[in-house]
């Protein structure tokens, strides 16, 4: 159970939870300091400084979403995700500047397969890669 590391493209890793084979791949960024692909043809950089700044500020003060009432659906469907074992990777509550974040994540990306996908790629993820 767990994640383990496999030398391929994009640092991807298997993900066997389920025993369905799920693919994890690590989230490009997460050092601002490791150098970054970058094949969209547009010079860099592609925002000035005090954009970036700008952003920066916005995103900061940005609240998490509204966790929703509880309904008995989502009450059973916490209470499975905790009884498979999801919850020892997929933390139910991350440490946030303002109190916990109810964010059910692993930080990675998983390829959950086409019958998930949304429809939406963003560059080079596929609309199958669920975060």
């Amino acid at each position: 159970m767990g994640i383990t590391s496999m030398p391929s493209q994009g640092s991807a890793g298997i993900v066997s939870l389920l025993g369905h084979g799920e693919r994890a791949f690590f989230q490009a960024s997460t050092d601002p300091n490791a150098p970054t692909v970058d094949n969209d043809g547009v010079a860099d950089p592609e925002i000035s400084a005090q954009d970036l700044a700008d952003l920066i500020a916005f995103s900061r003060f940005l609240a998490p979403p509204q966790r929703k009432a509880s309904t008995p659906a989502s009450d059973r469907g916490e209470a499975q995700f905790s009884q498979l074992g999801c919850v020892k990777c997929h933390l139910p509550s991350l440490p946030g500047s303002e109190g916990p974040v109810e964010a059910y994540t692993d930080l990675l990306i998983h390829d959950m397969g086409p019958g998930l996908a949304d429809g939406i790629s963003m560059g080079v993820p596929q609309s199958s890669l669920i975060s």
